[in-house]
C-alpha cells in the first residue's frame, strides 16, 4: 500500500495534520507518527481498522493504477452533464467603455445583431444539438456586447417568446444600464428567467472611473436602478463585482451600501466577488492581484457582512471547496475537476455574425470559432476537441495533489499563451489559494483536531 499522489497535507502541530483527498472529497485528522509510518513503508504494523479506514477515504492505493482509475472515474461523470447551456451573442455592441474589458475593439466595433431568421437557425441547432448530445434540459443565455441595449428590444423580445414556447430558463450577463427599459418585457416572461447578472465594480466613485459610457459619463447610478427594478419584480440577481487591486480596499463600503439597499432580502440575490483575469498572463492588466491575495483581504470583509449570500469567483470557490464544506458542515460534495464549462461539450456561443464559439472570451474571434450556425449549421470537430482539456491529459495536472479541486485552469488562456494547451497547466496560484484559505480558518481547524 502506498499514499495516494492525491493528497494535500495540512500541518497543524508537530503531532498532528489534517489530509484532503482532492479526487473523494475526504478530509481528516491523522497522526504525524501514521504517517510517517505510511511514508517509510511500515503500513502494515499499523492499526487495522485505521488503514481500512485510510484506504477507504483514498488515501491508501495499492499502486499508482488504482489513482489513475479513481482519476478516469472522476473525469468521465463530466461526460455525463444532462444541461445544455446556449449563449446567445445578441449583439457585438456595447455602450460602456470598461477599463479591463477582455473584449478586443474589433470585435466590440462589429456591427452585428442577431435577426428573428437567425433566432430559428439557433433553435433548429439547440433542437440538434439536445437530441445528439442527449441534453435534458437546456438553459438559454443572453450576452453581448450588452444584450439589453434599447435596440435590441425586438429581437431580445422574439428570444424570450421562442425559449418560453420551448420551455426553456432563460440567464443573462448585462452591464445593467439599459434594462429599465426592458421592464414590461421582463414581467411578462418573469417565470423563465432564472438571474441577471449585473456588474457593479465598487462605490460610486471607483465604478464610474471604470464601467463608463463613451462619453465619459459614469454608469453607477443607471446600474443601480437597473437593479431596484429586478429586485421589486422578484427577479434573481447575481450581482458581480470585479475585484482587483484598485478596489479592494474600498468594498466594504459597497458591502455597506448593499445591504443599505436591502436587496439581500431578496431570496436569490447573490454577490458574487469575481477577480479580474489577465487570462493571456501578460502582467499587463493594471488591476490584476493574484487569487490568493484577493482571498486574504476579503474574508475579514466577509465576516462583517453576513447578511448577504457572498460567493467568491468560481475558481476560488472550486478550489477551496472541500475545506469550506468542513467549516459549513455541507454534506454536499462540491468537487468539480473541470477546468473550465468549454470542457464539457455542452456549452455553445453563438456569434451574431454566425459562428459558433466555445467560450465567451473568445466571441468574436474568427480563428477560434469552432463551427457555424448559417447559413448551414457545422461543428469542426477537431476545434472543438481543442478544448476537452482535462487533468488527465494534461501531464502536470494528473500528477497533482490539488487535482480533484483545479482542474488544470482557463483552456482559453493555455490556449492563448501555449498554443498547444494540452502540454501545460494554468495553475493560476491554486496551491496557494488553498492553504491561504486554511490558514485564514487555522483556528477552527485546530479546534476540529484537537477535538
Amino acid at each position: 500500500m502506498k499514499l495516494t499522489k492525491y493528497m494535500k497535507e495540512f500541518e497543524i502541530d508537530k503531532e498532528k495534520s489534517i489530509i484532503m483527498n482532492s479526487l473523494t472529497g475526504a478530509i481528516d485528522v491523522i497522526s504525524k507518527n501514521l504517517l510517517a509510518e505510511i511514508m517509510q513503508g511500515k503500513i502494515e504494523e499499523s492499526n487495522e481498522a485505521v488503514v481500512d479506514n485510510l484506504k477507504k477515504r483514498g488515501y491508501l492505493v495499492k499502486d499508482d493504477a488504482e489513482d489513475v482509475q479513481r482519476l478516469n472515474k472522476l473525469v468521465r461523470t463530466l461526460d455525463k452533464m444532462e444541461l445544455g447551456t446556449f449563449i446567445l451573442c445578441v449583439t457585438y455592441k456595447c455602450n460602456l467603455n470598461c477599463t479591463y474589458c477582455f473584449e478586443d475593439k474589433e470585435v466590440k466595433n462589429q456591427r452585428y445583431f442577431l435577426s428573428e431568421i437567425d433566432v430559428e437557425k439557433i433553435f433548429e441547432v439547440i433542437d440538434q444539438l439536445k437530441k445528439e448530445r442527449g441534453f435534458s434540459k437546456i438553459s438559454i443565455l443572453l450576452y453581448g456586447g450588452e444584450p439589453f441595449l434599447p435596440g435590441a428590444k425586438k429581437i431580445v423580445q422574439y428570444i424570450f417568446e421562442r425559449s418560453k414556447l420551448e420551455g426553456y430558463v432563460i440567464q443573462a450577463i448585462s452591464n445593467g444600464t439599459s434594462i429599465v427599459e426592458y421592464k414590461n418585457i421582463f414581467l411578462k416572461y418573469r417565470d423563465i428567467i432564472r438571474n441577471i447578472q449585473i456588474t457593479l465594480d465598487g462605490n460610486k466613485e471607483y465604478h464610474n472611473k471604470t464601467r463608463k459610457y463613451h462619453s465619459g459619463a459614469g454608469s453607477f447610478d443607471d446600474i443601480v436602478r437597473g437593479i431596484d427594478m429586478c429586485v421589486a419584480l422578484e427577479i434573481a440577481v447575481n450581482l458581480r463585482v470585479n475585484v482587483g487591486k484598485n478596489n479592494i480596499e474600498s468594498l466594504d463600503e459597497l458591502l455597506t451600501f448593499i445591504e443599505e439597499k436591502k436587496w439581500p432580502m431578496v431570496d436569490k440575490f447573490i454577490c458574487q466577488l469575481a477577480p479580474i483575469t489577465d487570462h493571456f498572463c501578460t502582467g499587463m492588466v493594471e488591476e490584476w492581484l493574484p487569487e490568493h491575495i484577493i482571498l486574504e483581504k476579503l474574508y475579514p470583509m466577509l465576516k462583517k457582512h453576513q447578511g448577504i449570500k457572498i460567493r467568491l469567483g468560481t475558481d476560488m470557490e472550486k478550489r477551496i471547496s472541500v475545506l469550506k464544506n468542513v467549516l459549513t458542515n455541507s454534506k454536499v460534495k462540491t468537487l468539480s475537476c473541470l477546468p473550465c464549462s468549454a470542457a464539457l461539450r455542452n456549452y455553445f456561443v453563438f456569434g451574431a455574425e454566425g459562428n459558433i464559439y466555445a467560450c465567451p472570451e473568445t466571441v468574436g474571434i474568427k480563428e477560434q470559432s469552432i463551427g457555424v450556425f448559417k447559413p448551414d449549421f457545422e461543428i469542426y470537430e477537431e476545434k472543438e476537441n481543442v478544448w476537452r482539456r482535462n487533468i488527465i491529459n494534461i501531464e502536470k495536472c494528473s500528477n497533482c495533489d490539488v487535482a480533484g479541486v483545479c482542474g488544470g485552469g482557463c483552456t482559453w488562456s493555455a490556449i492563448a499563451t501555449n498554443g498547444n494547451n494540452f502540454e501545460e497547466a494554468k495553475c493560476n496560484y491554486a496551491h496557494e489559494t488553498i492553504e491561504t484559505f486554511f490558514d485564514i480558518n487555522r483556528e477552527y481547524f485546530e479546534t476540529l483536531a484537537n477535538g
